[in-house]
Order: C-alpha cells, then structure tokens, then sequence
C-alpha cells in the first residue's frame, strides 16, 4: 500500500490547536427545540451547523461521539481498527450538507494522523471492511478557514468512508527500506542513469540477452553498461547524448547478431540525433 492522496488537507498545528477550543457542541435550547419540528431538507441546508447536527443526533443509528464527531455504521467491518501509527487505504465521498461533493476517491492511502481530527476520529472507530457514514462538526474540520471555493469557512463536513485496509507505518517503512535495499544492491540506483534502457522482450529478459552478448562494461565515449546491471546505461562523466545513443544501438546491433532478439529502447528519447 503505498502513501498517496489525502480527502483532508492536514491543517497547521496552530489552526489545530485553535480548533479544538470549544469542540463540545451546544445543546438543544427551548428556541433550537422549536426547530426541531421543521425537518425539510431546504430547511435543514439551510440552518446552523449546530441545529442540524442536534436534529441529525436522533436520527435512527446515528451515534454522536464525546468530541461532537457523528457517524452511522452502514456496514460493521471485522478485526481490529487502526491507530495513529497506522496508515489507512480508503475510499470516500466527502460532500457539503447540501450535498455538493468536494472530493471523492475509490482508493486513497496516508497516515490516520495525517487529516482533520473528524476525519481521523472516525477512522479509529472502525473495522477492516467497515463503511461509515460521517458528519464532521466545522470544529473537528476546518473551522472558520475555507478550503478555496470548495469548502465554505464553517462548513459540517459529510463523508462516505470505506476502510479497505490498513497497516503499521513503521512496517510500511521497513519494507520501504527493505525494497531500497534491494534494488540498491542490484540496480545502480545511485549513478547517474536513465533507468531500465531497454523493454524486456516476449521470451528473453533483456538484461540477460545484453551480457550474453558480451556487453557488461560496453563503453561509448562517457556511458557505459553498468557493470552491475546490463540493462542500465551509466553516465561515467561527461557522456552527450550521442554517447548515450550510439551506446544503446551497439547493444542492439550486438544482441540482435548473437541472439536474434531485436531489443525496443524503454526510454524515451527525445530531440533530432546530430
């Protein structure tokens, strides 16, 4: 699982610190009781984050949290849930209440610690599988700081979150590292190079076709076949691009004669040969 986009921004630690004062939401007054009885959807969009979520608290499984955080289990999940050591592979819908979308993605990862505290509240309620619906209080989301045009200053935040998966940050780095280890040992990651040269054709591995050609160390001017890896073509210093070209068609002159294979180059070159 890799770490790739956020549905939250996470927000500076200051805006957090500021946010989290007076979390707790006010309870429903004789004027706000009065409201209660007006339940169309015109006239819930249009009434304050804190009217709408004393109506949405009794509505049938919606559960609202200590901090004011309210959620509804569409589906329970099973195992464990995750903490804010792991990361988290979701999908989500996140809409205003008014229900105009302002981010969704079917596969998203990054760390439970990483997002709004509504947003990461919920993910540590839930189970491996699990699908939630979310309603964020401004104060566990954005506050009164818009999100560009997307996101209003003081919007409740609703979203549609599956928990596809999740896993240790610390282990998700150690393989990390792991994968690092391996390729450092094998590819010459660390020289200057363009990367794999040449794709793997159907039958043959090209690595393997260019040192049976006899081209491991095969120079050109400043670039040579890496010595580690025959597929990869280093720059030893001072290598031009014609170094580099011609380099690349006397391996596939080389392979083509020993082997029969007609190497296809994998990078892409670009501008008009000298």
């Amino acid at each position: 699982m890799s770490v790739t986009a956020v549905p939250l921004r996470p927000i500076k630690k200051g805006v957090l610190r500021t946010l989290w004062i007076g979390v707790g939401l006010a309870v429903a007054t004789a004027a706000g009781a009065a409201w209660y009885g007006t339940q169309s959807p015109a006239l819930l969009n249009a009434a304050t984050p804190e009217q709408f979520l004393a109506w949405n608290a009794k509505q049938d499984g919606v559960v609202t949290t200590a901090s004011g955080l309210q959620y509804k289990v569409l589906t329970a999940g099973t195992g464990g849930s995750p903490t804010d050591s792991d990361a988290v592979l979701v999908g989500y819908k996140g809409t205003l209440r008014d229900g105009t979308v302002f981010d969704e993605n079917p596969q998203a990862s990054f760390p439970v610690a990483g997002v709004v505290p509504g947003f990461s509240e919920a993910l540590k309620l839930m189970k491996r599988g699990g699908k939630y619906r979310l309603w964020i209080p401004p104060a566990l989301g954005y506050g009164d700081h818009a999100q560009g045009d997307a996101i209003p200053a003081n919007s409740l935040l609703v979203f549609e979150v599956d928990l596809i998966d999740y896993k240790s940050i610390a282990e998700i780095q150690a393989e990390m590292d792991r994968v690092t280890a391996a390729r450092e040992a094998a590819q010459p990651i660390k020289e200057r190079t363009g990367g794999s040269t040449f794709k793997n054709p159907e039958g043959g591995k090209a690595w393997k076709l260019i040192d049976a050609a006899g081209c491991r160390g095969l120079r050109v001017g400043g670039a040579q076949v890496s010595e580690m890896h025959c597929n990869f073509l280093i720059n030893t210093g001072g290598a031009t691009a014609a170094d580099v070209e011609g380099l690349g068609e006397e391996v596939r002159r080389r392979v083509k004669e020993s082997s029969g294979f007609e190497l296809q180059w994998e990078i892409k070159r670009l501008g008009v040969a000298a």
